[in-house]
């Protein structure tokens, strides 16, 4: 198969062994496992929990390994040898991942290979989920939350997940409810996310709980907004894109945070309006005021934003999080 050790990684041949059986077969057990390897289960126990300790599988429900995917154990591997596989090294990490890719997609081991709709009710198994994709995130990490006071668990689970990504450069988009400013640590924790560069907004209710990676896959509860019953992985696009979908209307309608200073309600209504490309008239009608008010302070709106047109003002306007 043309493996490439991962012996470089701070990984044993005999351990590396065993991941790449579990995903040849991403559903196997510990007798399955021993037997086809022909392992005791005195030695085989011990291996299974340093490849555990080291991120790269995970007891799910059934007694099955799970192994975590080939993008996530190599940049786990990669983290924990303090920077090892950068510079000449590089080479060797990427023909590992290839490697790694070929034995999962012989089990059909890859997220390709799952199904579009997944029920996963097993709660660590879920979290297990999470973490693999905050590895794998390239582009944008979406999240709508609607409770107004998170609990410390979830805040001790999901801080360390949110900032990883933001350092990796990984852009961060979060939806919340108003109330939760009244939270004290969940405001800490919606303030720490925003100093860290992610965007947040808040919005007066919110029935949806949602977690998307790079538009790619994505996190609903299977049944109110908790995951006490359960979760639903989405990995099918037309679902996926109906779910970004409903996240980006609700963007539009929630409130920045922080709101952006000296920018006072009606030039936010005004900003808002001009964004949508309504007629003047229009625009000048839910704000109420004359069009000639209304067209004074988009000049006025453009000018503070630097734009030379309302297309520009729009866009800047977005980007500063101003609408």
């Amino acid at each position: 198969m043309g493996e490439i050790a991962l012996s470089f990684l701070g990984v044993s041949g005999e351990d590396e062994r065993v991941y790449r059986h579990c995903l040849r077969r991403p559903r196997t057990t510990l007798p399955e496992l021993c037997a086809t390897l022909g392992l005791d289960p005195v030695d085989a126990l011990p291996r299974l929990r340093r490849l555990r300790s080291l991120g790269l599988v995970r007891l799910a429900p059934g007694g099955r390994i799970a192994p975590a995917l080939p993008e996530t154990a190599v940049a786990r591997l990669a983290a924990a040898t303090d920077g090892r596989g950068t510079g000449h090294e590089s080479g060797r990490v990427m023909a590992s991942l290839a490697s790694l890719r070929a034995e999962a997609a012989t089990a059909g081991g890859s997220a390709a290979g799952r199904p579009g709709v997944e029920l996963v009710t097993d709660l660590a198994d879920i979290r297990d989920r999470v973490t693999d994709w905050a590895f794998q995130a390239c582009d944008e990490v979406l999240s709508m939350t609607p409770w107004s006071a998170i609990t410390p668990e979830y805040l001790a689970f999901a801080r360390p997940i949110a900032l990883r990504c933001l350092r990796r450069g990984v852009r961060f988009r979060s939806i919340m409810v108003a109330d939760s400013l009244g939270h004290p640590p969940t405001a800490a924790y919606i303030d720490e996310l925003a100093r860290n560069g992610a965007r947040v907004r808040l919005v007066p209710t919110a029935t949806e709980r949602l977690l998307m990676s790079d538009r790619r896959v994505a996190l609903l509860p299977a049944r109110g907004d908790v995951l006490d019953h359960g979760a639903l992985i989405v990995t099918e696009p037309g679902i996926v894109a109906s779910v970004a979908s409903l996240f980006e209307r609700a963007w539009a309608q929630a409130e920045p945070h922080p709101r952006p200073a000296g920018l006072p309600e009606t030039e936010r209504r005004v900003l808002a309006a001009m964004c949508s490309g309504s007629l003047d008239e229009t625009g000048a009608r839910a704000v109420g005021v004359s069009v000639r008010t209304y067209r004074r302070r988009v000049a006025e709106l453009m000018r503070q934003l630097g734009a030379g047109s309302r297309a520009q003002a729009a866009l800047l306007a977005r980007e500063r999080g101003w609408i």
